[in-house]
């Protein structure tokens, strides 16, 4: 029988484990100066902020909001085209959705033009998606 998975996050590795602390001391002015560093870095908490720059790397920059809000819709739309696509193989959807899933197929091709627009690219029928 197969064993279920517990819900919520999967344990962290642990040697990926931040086990490990530092501690410094700052002036006021000093944690200031971190913390709004880090919040125009797109919102970073201070530790992750310095993290990144004792290490040497690029601060990992977190999704604006409205590039989270436009995920979150697609991602719903992703889970009713599921839906239907498994009842579509199944042989149970019924007619009458079938022009809703072409309403559906063009306003994801719409918004995939819009989002590589905003990168620069263009849609060409026929090329890879």
């Amino acid at each position: 029988m197969k064993e279920r998975r517990r819900p919520g996050r999967p344990p962290k590795d642990p040697e990926a484990r931040r086990t490990a602390r530092l501690t410094i001391n700052l002036t006021p002015e000093q944690m200031s100066a971190i913390t709004q560093r880090a919040a125009a870095e797109g919102g970073l908490s201070r530790s992750d902020y310095a993290l990144a720059a004792c290490l040497g790397r690029p601060p990992a920059r977190l999704v604006p909001a409205i590039n989270r809000k436009t995920y979150d819709e697609l991602h719903r739309i992703g889970v009713n085209l599921n839906q239907w696509m498994h009842a579509i193989n199944a042989g149970q959807l019924p007619a009458a959705h079938l022009p809703s899933l072409e309403q559906l197929r063009a306003l994801v091709q719409s918004v995939r033009n819009e989002l590589r627009a905003r990168r620069g690219e263009r849609y060409q029928p026929g090329a890879p998606q």
